[in-house]
């Protein structure tokens, strides 16, 4: 067993091994979908001692170089004083480890969209990028099965939240050589060899750990709980009236507001297709200057995917126009990005040297037709139901 340690100084990872304390043998605790950890005690020797440092790295590796743990340090470890040696005393050093799963909470999330009709992978894979960018290889996360909606709350550590979404999928997922994985519970075993020397049964120990609930308080949504009857005497003066209670209502959600800060489109919110690079953002302003001419090949869209169900509104904006323009804006569609598979948008064609709009419905113009006017704004909206 091989142990390192680097304190990210000039000497890069030093071999700690000779320094292990016999008598504290190095503990890993591995539990289903949630962070690593290891515990261990360092001694030194009377030769020079180099004490690790906070969120120093850490590996714990067999002599064939099969890694057994990898991870950082919690917090810099105090000296305990156990004795004297021949020329000056001699001191331990306990260090509590976490696994690379610390890496995934070192950055808040993002706030985002809900993750809508996404496999589980790649809403797995989009929070990793949000926090940990290259710091952890995403090849060993499968796609696993699809989420209908996933919502991402900002305020919840990422590892928690992958660790939900692992729970909701039935899978595993765990952070390992600056690698996370992703799987099925079960696509994974550990087979042991009761005839290796090096295996010893006695040192197994199996146990399930209890879960005695005296109280559950089970809760979901606000539901309308009683009738309320309000009477109101009109004076011939008064004009606002306050019910006794509350009323009922269901929630709004926004999904997405944007305001186009800084020079660039966010990945967590929009996706662009721009091979003529006519699209920029500046000044809090999406700017589109022209395109390739073909249908479908300048795209701005949204990165999630959306439920028509219920009642939406959409708002896009403000909109001017600087010269005749073509193309939909505020599209939403059903397959491919063409205006054949418009649900429901605005179609903007040019008309001389200014531009006319109206609605498009299922890929077909619908009601009357707008001419526009230079220097004027014009704010659209989509409601569907």
């Amino acid at each position: 067993m091989i142990l390192s340690i680097d304190n990210f100084d000039i000497s890069g990872p030093r071999d700690y091994t000779r320094l292990l304390d016999g008598t504290f043998t190095p503990k890993v605790v591995r539990r289903l979908n949630e962070a690593a950890t290891m515990d261990l005690a360092l001694v030194t020797d009377g030769t020079a001692f180099f004490a690790p440092v906070e969120n120093a790295r850490v590996v714990l590796q067999r002599s064939d170089g099969a890694k057994l743990f990898t991870g950082y340090l919690a917090g810099a470890p105090e000296p305990e004083c156990v004795g004297e040696g021949e020329r000056r005393p001699v001191y331990r050093y306990k260090l509590h480890v976490l696994g690379d799963e610390s890496l995934l909470d070192r950055k808040p999330t993002t706030w985002r969209a809900p993750f809508t009709r996404r496999t589980v992978g790649s809403a797995v894979r989009e929070l990793v990028k949000d926090v940990g960018g290259r710091s952890l290889r995403t090849d060993g996360v499968q796609d696993v099965e699809t989420l209908v909606s996933y919502v991402s709350d900002p305020q919840v550590k990422c590892s928690a939240q992958i660790a939900t979404m692992a729970r909701l999928a039935r899978c595993v997922y765990r952070a390992h050589d600056e690698a996370i994985s992703f799987s099925p519970i079960g696509s994974t075993r550990h087979m042991i060899d009761e005839t290796d020397v090096d295996v010893t049964p006695a040192s197994f120990n199996a146990r399930v750990e209890p879960e005695v609930l005296n109280d559950i308080t089970v809760t979901g949504r606000v539901e309308p709980l009683a009738y309320v009857k309000d009477y109101f005497l009109g004076d011939g003066y008064t004009l606002q009236y306050n019910l006794s209670e509350l009323p009922f209502a269901r929630r709004n959600l926004t999904m997405v507001e944007e305001e186009y800060a800084g020079t660039a489109l966010r990945a967590q919110y929009w996706a662009l297709q721009d091979a003529s690079a006519k699209v920029s953002v500046a000044g809090g302003k999406l700017k589109v200057a022209g395109g390739t001419g073909v249908d479908g090949a300048t795209v701005v869209s949204f990165v999630e995917q959306m439920e028509l169900g219920g009642a939406t509104m959409l708002q896009h904006g403000d909109v001017t126009f600087t010269a005749s323009s073509d193309g939909v804006i505020g599209g939403l569609y059903s397959g491919g990005i063409t205006a054949a598979n418009c649900v429901a948008g605005f179609r903007v064609t040019k008309s001389g040297a200014q531009s006319a709009i109206q609605a498009v419905v299922n890929g077909v113009a619908n009601g009357a037709s707008m001419t526009t006017v230079s220097g004027r704004r014009y704010s659209m909206t989509t409601r569907f139901y």
